[in-house]
């Protein structure tokens, strides 16, 4: 019961976050962190966005993790380029072993918080998704 009123709360605090600017992320973050947060945006980014109807637009500026994930999307088949949806990204510390991952991607927010323990990195919870309605649809 904690720890779902725990989650709750981490992911209410991430979605008043509001929608990042264009993107931040740690420093010197473990390579192995990375590919793991990496790999996990991409596989739900999959899931709701198939590879042949998806173009995706990072800002030139972005960081490792923009390019890390920019690249495995390419990998992919996703097309990564001028005009497509945009994508921004916070990548921050909750808490000392507590990475989080907020993604603007068009008019929607993702948000997931993940744990690293004893170099283990794992999702610390279901994503949190806010779908932005347009036109009253």
């Amino acid at each position: 019961m904690k720890t779902t009123a725990l989650i709750t709360i981490v992911f209410m605090m991430a979605g008043c976050q509001g929608t990042p600017s264009r993107y931040s992320e740690l420093p010197n973050v473990d390579p192995n962190v990375m590919a793991f947060i990496v790999n996990d945006a991409s596989d739900q980014l999959q899931k709701k966005y198939p590879a042949a109807n998806a173009n995706f637009q990072f800002d030139l500026k972005c960081g490792a993790f923009g390019h890390a994930l920019e690249e495995k999307l390419r990998a992919q088949g996703y097309a990564v380029g001028d005009g497509g949806t945009p994508i921004r990204y916070s990548l921050d510390l909750y808490s000392a072993n507590s990475p989080r991952l907020l993604l603007s991607i068009g008019d929607s927010q993702w948000t997931r918080l993940y744990n690293v323990e004893n170099d283990v990195t794992k999702v610390g919870g279901a994503w949190a998704i806010w779908e932005n309605e347009k036109n009253g649809q």
